[in-house]
């Protein structure tokens, strides 16, 4: 993680989520660290709770921090197969 900050910090800084816009026309899912201290839970879940999307799914990480799908692989797997993959094998259902 050290590594990544020395390189993007300068971006991480300056990002701003707001000129992406909140509107999108493919699915949209966040899969967040329940323990996650460097983006909390509530500010991630504020954040999506704004985004448009034909479908959205926010799902907590249990017992994980930032770096969740790293931590809790088991767990990312189940939710990518439970929410993502339905609609790659299926993209007209969005």
């Amino acid at each position: 993680m050290h590594v990544s900050l020395d390189h993007l910090f300068d971006e991480l800084m300056t990002f701003d989520f707001a000129k992406l816009g909140l509107r999108f026309e493919l699915p949209f899912f966040v899969f967040h660290g329940d323990a996650d201290i460097i983006t909390p839970p509530a500010t991630a879940k504020a954040f999506f709770d704004e985004i448009e999307a034909p479908r959205k799914h926010f799902a907590l990480i249990k017992n994980a921090g930032h770096l969740a799908c790293f931590a809790r692989p088991d767990q990312f797997l189940s939710e990518l197969i439970e929410r993502v993959r339905p609609l790659a094998l299926a993209p007209s259902s969005l």
